[in-house]
């Protein structure tokens, strides 16, 4: 994260792929630069398949590639490469979905409102990051 802080990248569409995160044939889409790639994915369960899918083509978390995702779910911490996730407010999420949804019941005339959570970001080996 500090990484994007300072420098500070110009992401365009040619860095989002969108495919199955098994499909050997995305390899080459992402164009690494050992040391120096990292990859977000939406999810961890994305991240487990597609670190799996680099590791078998000899292209290895952290050493050549850098990862992190959202969720953190409990197996994200014992991949081949402990992965760095974003912990989602799961339980004050669903307690604001509730408390909206009451709401909702009780006045139907009650103006959309938006609610902003913050996560935590858990950083494990996967991002190259050390924590020492």
């Amino acid at each position: 994260m500090t990484v994007v802080c300072l420098h500070k990248p110009e992401f365009t569409s040619e860095y989002i792929i969108c495919a199955h995160p098994e499909d050997e044939s995305i390899i080459p889409k992402f164009n690494i630069i050992s040391g120096k790639t990292g990859v977000i994915c939406a999810n961890d369960s994305t991240s487990a398949a597609l670190l799996l899918n680099f590791k078998s083509h000899k292209i290895f978390v952290p050493e050549t590639v850098m990862f992190a995702a959202f969720d953190d779910m409990k197996y994200a911490a014992h991949l081949y490469a402990p992965l760095t996730s974003m912990q989602q407010p799961a339980r004050a999420i669903a307690q604001s979905l509730v408390g909206l949804l009451l709401g909702r019941i009780a006045d139907q005339q009650l103006a959309p409102r938006h609610i902003l959570h913050s996560g935590k970001i858990i950083i494990r080996e996967s991002s190259g990051i050390n924590q020492n």
